[in-house]
């Protein structure tokens, strides 16, 4: 259990390093009221890995060992770049800019922008033009065949919102979010993407099988 949790922590510390950026002095340019839910000037960071409790250490890896799928957060700059992006004296690939509001509570949910990076990597290995794991690609045979699972899911309609059900990248993302949020309510709701975010995704079995 010990080691277990020793892994789990290293992983976090590379991507914290590797992956997670925070714009310079961003409290300072953000309300008040939003700046005092922030102890210090790194929390925002400490926030967003709060939520990857359900990401297995496998995918964890994955993504800080990754060249490309940062993310940047930001005063208020919202969306996910799959190409090189400027961020300071930073040249990044792909990014996800993700608003420090969003991480009290406003606005977008911070895992439907971190939902991009996944999609993107998992897809295409970060390709600017590649196919994403919700439009049916994979940058492995096994991870093919999750692309298409997802593909024949989307292709049902049980997604909860018209964007959603218009845009398989935005299935992926809002599915990803529902799962994080309410798990049952997923299954209710479209068990066929629960089912294979809890098969694949974020699955520590199915990572293994995977290796990273």
């Amino acid at each position: 259990m010990a080691s277990s949790v020793i892994r789990r922590e290293a992983v976090l510390r590379a991507l914290r390093v590797r992956k997670i950026h925070l714009r310079k002095h961003v409290l300072a340019r953000v309300p008040e009221a939003v700046a005092r839910e922030f102890r210090h000037a790194w929390a925002p960071v400490d926030a967003l890995v709060g939520y990857f409790g359900l990401f297995p250490d496998q995918l964890l890896h994955f993504w800080a060992e990754h060249p490309a799928g940062h993310v940047v957060i930001t005063e208020g700059e919202a969306g996910y770049v799959p190409g090189t992006v400027h961020e300071g004296r930073r040249v990044l690939q792909g990014v996800a800019f993700i608003p420090v509001t969003s991480l009290v509570g406003e606005g977008e949910h911070p895992l439907l922008f971190v939902a991009h990076v996944l999609d993107h990597l998992l897809g295409c290995n970060g390709a600017v033009d590649g196919i994403w794991l919700s439009e049916g690609g994979g940058y492995t045979e096994l991870w093919q065949e999750v692309g298409q699972r997802l593909q024949r899911q989307f292709a049902l309609g049980y997604a909860s919102t018209e964007a959603a059900r218009t845009d398989p990248r935005r299935y992926f993302a809002e599915g990803l979010v529902a799962y994080w949020r309410d798990r049952v309510g997923l299954r209710v709701q479209d068990p066929g993407l629960e089912a294979i975010f809890r098969t694949t995704v974020l699955s520590h079995a199915f990572w293994q099988r995977v290796g990273v």
